[in-house]
């Protein structure tokens, strides 16, 4: 990692030119930065904490959810039917009754169905202790970025880069670019994160899967048309100038 003359930070490797293919030639300079009524009531410790009432058309519906340790209910009722459940927290009594519908319909049955199998799914996926745990998706700008961090802070590792490189490249588009959710089309900062990103972990510029992220990314204005965020990580690696970033007097 070197120091460079206007004050980022430049580090020797692989991505020292990783942006030089991405500039668009022809630009010099950065482009410009009905009614449903609901009640909800809490109570300290040792009584019922949480009562929620929603009321629709035809329906009624209660739900109360306790803390350990105290019981709890819920009751929900489809238009003409009568049913009732009971969930309770871990080492908490439980109890569920089923009304079957007095004259049973498809949309009835059906959406008794799917209630049962949502709760038994969220159920089957719930820890002992009473919490639940779910994975945080989202698009590759967060390696991306992590992978720019662990470079400037030099700790970048060869375990972390081949895992980060492998899960970017597999979420590329077929038209060479990268989306900021799951089926949406190419976006541009994304795509020039993610390149970059790759060029760090050592992927050659003529690759076919890189050339046509770096032309597409030309096409649409280069470095200079992504925001601005995408171009402070790049200065800070001497890859795009301070001076030709916006500036915020602190006052």
């Amino acid at each position: 990692m070197t120091a460079t003359t206007d004050g980022s930070v430049g580090t020797a490797g692989p991505a020292t030119t990783a942006t030089a293919e991405l500039h668009d030639t022809a630009t010099t300079t950065p482009a410009p930065g009905t009614a449903p009524a609901a009640t909800a009531t809490a109570t300290a410790s040792g009584s019922a904490t949480a009562t929620a009432t929603a009321v629709a058309p035809g329906t009624a519906s209660t739900a109360t959810v306790t803390a350990p340790g105290q019981a709890s209910a819920a009751t929900v009722t489809a238009p003409g039917q009568a049913s009732a459940a009971t969930v309770t927290a871990p080492g908490t009594a439980s109890a569920a009754t089923v009304t079957e519908p007095a004259v049973g319909t498809d949309l009835a049955t059906a959406a008794r169905t799917a209630m049962r199998r949502s709760v038994d799914h969220l159920l089957a996926r719930q820890d002992a202790e009473g919490w639940w745990k779910g994975d945080l998706e989202t698009n590759v700008t967060m390696d991306a970025e992590d992978l720019l961090l662990r470079q400037f802070l030099g700790i970048r590792d060869d375990a972390t880069t081949e895992a980060a490189a492998l899960f970017i490249r597999g979420e590329q588009r077929d038209d060479g670019t990268w989306a900021t959710f799951h089926g949406g089309p190419g976006e541009l900062s994304t795509t020039i994160e993610a390149y970059v990103a790759l060029r760090l972990a050592g992927d050659p510029p003529d690759a076919p899967h890189m050339a046509r992220a770096a032309a597409w990314v030309r096409d649409r204005g280069g470095i200079a048309a992504a925001r601005v965020f995408t171009r402070m990580w790049l200065a800070l690696f001497g890859w795009w100038k301070w001076d030709d970033l916006p500036e915020l007097p602190p006052e």
